[in-house]
């Protein structure tokens, strides 16, 4: 038994012998290469993203293309101990050298710094589906305002703990983190946090790495939009792909990470644009650096898209056409409105609303009283704001109903915000109470006691020291914290309190006009600033001066007329060779890091920058659907081309009659024929040829027959339906097309009634027209081209319809057109006249809103003998097509390259040679 005890204990001493010399030998002798080892030691897959395509016009000019950045990433695999405290560290140094983290989360602060969903309410319920897990969402979840959401991510979900952080840094570390919760299925994917960095933030990044594991600078790839302000509402932009658009994406391989075309030729390109994402398999050391590529899949650059617009001549039109707006108002703005004449003209107390409303005026530099004028503007804000809160308190408290302009105002405001942070419940502006209310009879606080007891006040549990079960103790806080010292302390009651009193003519307009010079919206010379104060020189005049120079664009008066779309195409082709829609807006912003902030101002904006006009913006077509009326007729046979229909002022043969237009000057057309009725643009000739298509096959009068041949005909100019080019349009309103209306081809046909055209709509009819019946789908696609520039895709024309319409019935409209340019009595003689390139137009406009000026539509093709191109020149509120025709002259001497007129006359080349 001893023996056995024996060779045991000898047999463990040597194996622990054994054990201590392997440790001595890995640790002292082989430690420092087998450290090394174990730093290599671990693989990762890492994706990498395939280059998009690149946008070019049809001369190879880049509309959109990638440039390469740094950018901050973060590797979410590596282990941190106080991950919130590294990021709240990794913020401020990308914050203070003046750049952006990349924002994640469906809310942000507000210009109130108040946190509000910056989606739609689709896209935060899905949000909140996935944040709570849950299909279906409790009660609580689902009434989750951004404030509360932003709590249960904060406090609950990421825990973040340190009070001393602000709110926008705790905006910033959430949304880092919750851009990894996303990809925690997929953390050897590192997650861009900051794009585009300064060197400043590249060098204090490097210098800190030991305190910043996992953050790296990596080159990325960013897309870059130029000359944006011509071609955003064409190009669109870029994000990171959405779950509900992932969804639909996923079998085409699409993942959480991808970048996609979000609007425009982006989205609709999107299949040939995307790059193939490759691989890399690397070795990384135990901090998360990359030591060594062991493995890599190439990835691929998506094809390059050419489109058919010219960017010179898109640049010329564009700028023609602001021109043009600019005269407009530098001749129609006025202080008061004319007694006497047309008194539908901009006023320039709307100017100032506007520019207040579109930020041209910053509101929070007058506070600071950075010059006497400013000073002087935020005094009188002061006391009248003081006043209005005095009368407020009166209100509230005293039961003293909302009498003027101003309480209205304040009070709307109060309700609106009421109601958008769920202290009012949804429908109860449907109440007794409210209605009460609202038309005087009732105080406000008797109205909020009636709500209160039907249920539609709803006091939150998280108010301090509120009873909620008791009316009073509820009150009190709705009026005196959330009201008094929260709602009427807001930017954007200031801003609407500005809006009014500007609109009102209770600011200075000396004041308001130093102020645009100040804070360096407009420039001004000694002499204009001395004036100025002298009231030598009028804040009219000047505001006049600025406009007719553009420091001060149509858009940011946002007066009649601000806005305006161009369409120039190729008649043999259907190729778009300009489109434009004004005012537009800088797409670089909503693309690589969405500036939420910009997009709320162009959300606000009074000219609606992000509309497309071009291919959305329907108008009534007015006298340039004639031509279509009289291709009607004459292959109707209903008329003859040389025919004559007395105009006496006024068409009769329907109740009630129409007047033509000359009759508002007591005058009359007398005897026309097609041609001349084109020219002059006669109502009652047209009137009469659609009341002659009423009788066509019955022997009365029957409207429907009409409209039903004025129809047949739209359709050969392709106005029943959208254009076929490749971005979103608005459906076409066609004549007797509004569900239980009156058919009144009588109307229809001189270009009222129902019809309702978009202006690509009006150019793709014009197209037709002018290379006599062929009937193009409008197109924006050249060709498509592989990254080495080979081409993958070249696009032709695409022949919808051949409508064969008789040498005689185009022949007379042709002539109509070329009178209306070229004759004594077009309305376009004088704009052409001497012209080298001879160009056959016509003029429509279309009163909308009797208050507002007219539309102004002007079509035209050239060259007369061998139509090449056709232009259409829409300007909502207008006055007049007049305007109109100087734009589609200047396209026209751009792409004939026309010099001005010297002694020796025009010369004339081609710009496409």
């Amino acid at each position: 038994m001893k023996h056995r005890l024996l060779v045991m204990a000898i047999l463990a001493v040597a194996l622990f012998y054994v054990l201590v010399a392997r440790l001595f030998e890995l640790q002292i002798i082989e430690g420092a290469r087998l450290e090394e080892r174990f730093e290599l030691s671990v693989l990762k897959e890492i994706q990498t993203t395939g280059k998009r395509g690149n946008i070019y016009d049809r001369n190879g000019y880049p509309l959109a293309e990638n440039t390469t950045a740094f950018s901050v990433f973060y590797d979410d695999s590596v282990t941190v101990a106080d991950r919130n405290g590294m990021f709240h560290n990794l913020v401020r140094i990308i914050r203070r050298n003046g750049d952006d983290i990349i924002q994640t989360l469906p809310f942000a602060l507000n210009e109130d710094k108040r946190l509000v969903f910056t989606q739609s309410g689709a896209q935060v319920l899905r949000f909140k589906r996935e944040l709570f897990n849950r299909r279906e969402l409790t009660e609580e979840q689902a009434a989750m305002d951004a404030y509360g959401i932003y709590r249960y991510m904060k406090d609950r979900m990421f825990v973040i703990e340190d009070s001393s952080y602000t709110m926008e840094e705790n905006l910033d570390i959430l949304s880092i983190r919750y851009a990894l919760w996303q990809k925690r299925y997929s953390k050897f994917l590192p997650q861009e946090i900051s794009y585009d960095i300064s060197q400043e933030t590249l060098a204090e990044v490097e210098e800190m790495r030991d305190m910043l594991p996992g953050v790296s600078i990596q080159e990325s790839s960013l897309r870059l939009y130029h000359d944006a302000e011509y071609f955003a509402h064409i190009i669109g932009y870029t994000s990171k792909i959405d779950q509900e658009t992932l969804e639909t994406l996923k079998p085409e391989g699409y993942t959480a990470n991808d970048i996609i075309g979000k609007i425009g030729i982006e989205r609709a390109m999107e299949s040939y644009l995307k790059g193939i994402d490759g691989k890399q398999m690397v070795e990384v050391d135990n901090l998360g650096r990359t030591m060594k590529v062991v493995e890599t899949l190439e990835s691929a650059a998506g094809k390059d898209v050419y489109l058919t617009l010219d960017t010179e001549l898109q640049k010329v039109s564009q700028d023609a056409l602001v021109e043009q707006l600019a005269s407009i108002l530098v001749e129609k703005l006025s202080i008061r409105r004319p007694t006497s004449g047309d008194n539908r003209v901009p006023l320039l107390k709307d100017a100032f609303k506007n520019l207040f409303t579109n930020n041209t005026i910053d509101i929070e530099r007058l506070e600071l009283g950075e010059t006497p004028s400013q000073a002087a503007l935020y005094r009188s804000f002061r006391n009248q704001y003081e006043g209005i809160l005095a009368r407020l308190g009166n209100v509230l408290h005293q039961n003293a109903l909302h009498q003027d302009k101003q309480m209205e105002l304040t009070i709307s405001y109060v309700l609106r915000n009421l109601s958008g942070d769920g202290v009012l419940e949804d429908g109860y502006r449907k109440t007794d109470a409210y209605k009460e209310f609202d038309s005087g009879k009732m105080g406000f606080k008797q109205m909020m006691e009636a709500l209160f007891k039907e249920g539609y006040l709803s006091a939150s549990g998280q108010w301090t020291g509120v009873d909620t079960k008791d009316f009073e103790s509820v009150y009190a806080h709705v009026a005196d914290t959330l009201i008094m010292g929260g709602y009427v302390q807001n930017k954007s009651y200031h801003k609407a309190l500005y809006e009014h009193f500007a609109a009102n003519e209770q600011l200075s307009y000396v004041d308001m006009t130093r102020t645009l010079i100040d804070q360096g919206a407009v420039t001004a010379t000694a002499e204009e600033i001395s004036r100025l104060a002298s009231r030598g020189l009028s804040p009219l005049e000047f505001i006049k001066r600025k406009v007719a120079s553009l420091e001060l664009t149509p858009a940011q008066l946002a007066l009649d007329p601000s806005s305006g779309a161009v369409v120039v195409t190729d008649v043999n082709t259907g190729d778009v060779l300009s489109l434009v829609s004004y005012p537009g807006y800088d797409n670089n912003r909503l693309v690589n890091n969405f500036d939420y902030g910009y997009y709320v101002e162009l959300l606000n904006d009074p000219a609606k920058p992000l509309f497309p006009m071009a291919t959305q913006g329907k108008t009534a077509p007015g006298s340039t659907f004639k031509m279509l009326t009289a291709v009607a007729g004459l292959e109707e046979k209903v008329i003859t081309d040389r025919e004559t229909v007395r105009c006496t002022g006024r068409f009769t043969k329907i109740n009630p009659s129409i007047a033509c237009w000359i009759a508002a000057y007591g005058g009359s057309h007398g005897p026309v024929t097609v041609r001349t009725a084109l020219a002059v643009s006669c109502n009652t000739y047209f009137n009469e040829v659609g009341y002659r298509l009423g009788t066509k096959g019955s022997s009365r009068y029957v409207p429907q027959n009409g409209i039903d041949k004025l129809v047949e005909y739209a359709e050969k100019f392709g106005l029943d339906k959208t254009t076929g080019i490749e971005l979103p349009e608005t459906t076409p309103s066609l004549p007797g097309s509004v569900e239980g209306g009156i058919a009144n081809p009588v109307a229809a046909a001189m270009g009222q009634e129902y019809n309702s055209y978009t202006p690509a709509q009006i150019g793709r009819y014009l197209t037709t027209l002018a290379n006599g019946g062929t009937l193009f789908d409008l197109t924006l696609l050249d060709q498509v081209k592989t990254p080495d520039g080979l081409t993958y895709l070249k696009q032709e024309p695409q022949v919808v319809m051949q409508s064969e319409f008789s040498a005689n019935t185009l022949k007379a409209v042709y002539e109509g057109m070329w009178e209306v340019a070229n004759g004594s009595r077009g309305t376009f003689r004088s704009t052409f006249q001497g012209f080298p390139v001879t160009v056959a137009a016509k003029t429509g406009t279309a009163q909308q809103i009797k208050t507002r000026p007219s539309h102004a539509i002007t079509v035209a093709y050239a060259p007369y003998e061998a139509p090449e191109i056709a232009v259409t020149v829409v300007i909502p509120f207008g006055y007049t097509a007049q305007y109109g025709g100087k734009v589609a002259k200047e396209i026209f001497s751009h792409y004939f390259q026309v010099e001005g007129q010297s002694e020796g006359g025009y010369t004339t080349d081609h710009v496409l040679d």
